[in-house]
């Protein structure tokens, strides 16, 4: 049994929001503000009535307009009242191999149908609009009298009158609501949980908790998070019958402790005792005071009991960890005494249904422990919940993450990507769903799960994205960013590219395998930096198409083998990509066509090489040499990942192509050499390469909102 799904109306920024969640573990993804937080408060807030109560400012700012109008205009009648309010949906997933002892009551007479809907509200019934209303009018008529006392007296609104009086209109409804056997709400009865509390309870079907972000670890010196932890961990330990021989014998001990303590204490406090007696306040032949030792064990290990860690043979304080170490420890110690409050050992066995929400585990980590954390937590949390009588229960997981390198780790199943959208709030995507995009380009899907997974998972935290083909543009990417920001004054609403959440990923010519996910992800702006691949086309002596590399010549039809070049802009002949001006390379997905189309306002960005005074370079060497021929001729200038023999013929004939093509000795080599050779700018006298143009455009493209 397990909570499939849950659909979130009208709270903060979830105005219209459904996540698909995974039997074991979801992994939550999204950029800051998408959400994720959100989802954890409402949870709390209406499974464990978290924060106390509701405020005014939990409503989302779509719903504003709904309660207005119960403000503002005629009164609603009751037949065209409809509650407003914030909503809350449970779709729970049971099976036949379940104990359903606890769900009974809300479970569907139709045997093939599986599913139980919870409904949680904060909603206005009609009776209490009436008050409210009524209670308005008198606000109204109150802050008018202010007024007309003092003229420069600002009346309070409607939303004054809300955010000190939500609390007393508003109330939290749970139901449970009739669905179908696909799991979709439909017609039938709603039953109310608070009228059938003598058969069911809301905490025997759910258990929730969580580990927010916001956890206490520190490195103060006084700081003892984790040892106070043990005690907390200690209540539940005490209860399982797992632990009762331990626990008999530690009370033991404290009892042997308890009297010699005592005894030494009637030494140490027998003068203090002589003068309570002698002021009274003991009478002879009266009650008899003692001073005694009285060791509980929770006080002692909340007190007297210190984490420590052993480095060479000697013991430090918890408090000299490190941030991740205590942070990744005391969650540990967190997740340890959650499980113990899901077994309910005091009462008859666990809730069917116990919820772990961990938010930004990552907190204080670098890369590898949380590479760990991920690896390891499915395992941590994949062991059963041990209830009474052997009564066991899974967990159900939600890890709410910024970390590309815990999304790394993940099973891509797993993600759910949370994403916000002007018109709806935020949105969340399954992964698995991507899949269904792809259609017949299953290889594609496959290759783009590996890479994603692997290598670019930061992707899914980036507001803009910049693709590249290979080494030398992935080295100097960065530098030519702070070039272009650097000799570029801003424009109005324009943002240094250095200061701006962008990725830069390597991914040869290929882009046009990631089509459906960047529209999957919903960057604001991609800017595509790729190669012309200038080839003639000849067919050979067996009949067979061949196209080779060949130097840019107006006089011939030639033709682009870069397949990312043909997915953009539907034609391979190179004369059309030669007429394209900058603005002319910007494009746009037609969602109804299933394909790019050129758009002046479209969000990507397609950029390669453009005439440099009459010359049509075909890669980024080529149109690099080109733009650099003076720069390149240098004697001070040191090149160690090109061919020197190739470079001394390139100072002569100064011909781009042919260096490019011939003279590459370490692609990587030569973008290292560059940067080498860019450190120096500083000295004087110095003369530096430039960006070829093409690149220049598509950055300060990708600079404007």
């Amino acid at each position: 049994m397990f909570i499939e799904r849950i659909k979130v109306q009208n709270f903060r920024l979830l105005q219209d929001f459904t996540i698909d969640l995974q039997q074991v573990l979801s992994l939550v993804v999204g950029k800051n503000n998408s959400g994720k937080t959100s989802l954890l408060k409402v949870m709390d807030k209406f499974l464990n009535g978290g924060d106390s109560k509701f405020s005014f400012e939990d409503f989302s700012l779509s719903c504003h307009s709904e309660l207005e109008r119960l403000f503002v205009g005629d009164t609603i009648e009751e037949g065209e009242y409809s509650e407003p309010g914030i909503n809350m949906q449970l779709f729970i997933k049971y099976s036949e191999t379940d104990d359903l002892e606890y769900i009974s009551p809300l479970v569907s007479l139709d045997s093939d149908n599986n599913y139980v809907l919870l409904q949680f509200s904060y909603a206005l019934s009609y009776t209490s609009y009436g008050s409210m209303r009524a209670a308005f009018s008198d606000f109204q008529a109150k802050e008018n009298a202010k007024k007309a006392k003092n003229a420069g007296y600002e009346i309070k609104t409607w939303q004054d009158f809300m955010k000190s009086n939500v609390g007393r209109y508003f109330s939290v409804y749970k139901r449970s609501m009739p669905v179908n056997k696909d799991g979709e709400q439909c017609e039938g009865d709603v039953i109310d949980l608070q009228t059938i509390r003598d058969v069911f309870r809301l905490e025997d079907l759910i258990t929730f908790r969580y580990i927010d972000a916001r956890r206490s670890v520190d490195n103060k010196d006084l700081d003892s998070t984790l040892s106070n932890q043990t005690s907390k961990l200690y209540q539940q330990l005490e209860d399982n019958e797992a632990n009762a021989e331990s626990m008999e014998d530690l009370r033991d001990k404290l009892r042997d402790m308890d009297a010699g303590l005592s005894e030494n204490y009637g030494d140490v406090f027998k003068d203090v005792i002589g003068k309570v007696k002698k002021f009274g306040g003991v009478q002879p032949n009266d009650t008899i005071i003692k001073i005694i030792s009285n060791l509980r064990e929770e006080i002692l290990l909340k007190d007297h009991t210190t984490v420590v860690y052993e480095d060479g043979g000697k013991q430090l304080p918890e408090n000299h960890n490190g941030l991740g170490y205590m942070n990744l420890i005391s969650m540990i110690f967190e997740i340890e005494s959650i499980r113990r409050q899901f077994a309910r050992v005091r009462e008859r066995k666990p809730s069917d249904i116990n919820m772990l929400f961990i938010e930004e585990p990552e907190a204080h980590t670098h890369p590898q422990m949380q590479y760990i954390f991920i690896k390891n937590i499915k395992d941590l949390l994949g062991q059963d919940v041990d209830g009474k009588d052997g009564v066991k229960r899974k967990i159900q997981t939600i890890i709410t993450t910024h970390s590309s390198h815990i999304v790394a780790e993940c099973e891509f199943e797993d993600l759910k990507y949370l994403k916000r959208v002007p018109s709806s709030g935020v949105m969340a995507k399954n992964m698995t769903d991507l899949e269904k995009e792809y259609g017949g380009h299953s290889e594609w899907f496959k290759f783009l799960k590996q890479y994603i997974t692997l290598d670019r998972s930061e992707l899914f935290f980036a507001d803009k994205a910049i693709f590249i083909e290979g080494d030398t543009e992935r080295i100097l990417m960065p530098a030519m960013m702070k070039m272009v920001d650097d000799d570029n004054a801003l424009e109005e609403k324009e943002y240094r590219l250095t200061s701006q959440n962008i990725s830069i990923v390597a991914v040869g010519n290929y882009t046009h395998i990631f089509t459906k996910f960047f529209n999957f992800i919903g960057f604001q702006k991609i800017c595509v930096v790729t190669d012309l691949d200038v080839c003639d086309k000849t067919v050979n002596a067996h009949g067979k198409t061949v196209y080779t590399s060949a130097p840019y010549d107006n006089s011939k039809e030639q033709y682009t083998t870069n397949a990312s070049l043909k997915e953009y802009f539907g034609n391979s002949v190179i004369a059309d990509y030669v007429a394209l001006s900058a603005d002319n390379k910007k494009v746009k997905w037609n969602e109804t066509e299933g394909k790019w189309e050129k758009d002046m306002n479209g969000n990507m960005m397609v950029c390669f090489q453009s005439d440099i005074d009459g010359y049509q370079p075909r890669s980024f060497e080529d149109a690099f040499f080109a733009t650099n021929k003076d720069y390149m001729v240098k004697d001070d200038k040191v090149f160690n990942g090109l061919v020197e023999k190739h470079l001394n013929t390139f100072k002569e004939d100064k011909n781009p192509y042919s260096l490019a093509e011939n003279g590459i000795k370490s692609k990587a080599t030569f973008a290292i050499d560059l940067l080498i050779d860019r450190g120096k700018s500083n000295q004087p006298g110095y003369v530096g390469w430039n960006i070829p143009q093409y690149i220049v455009d598509g950055l300060l493209w990708l600079r404007k909102d």
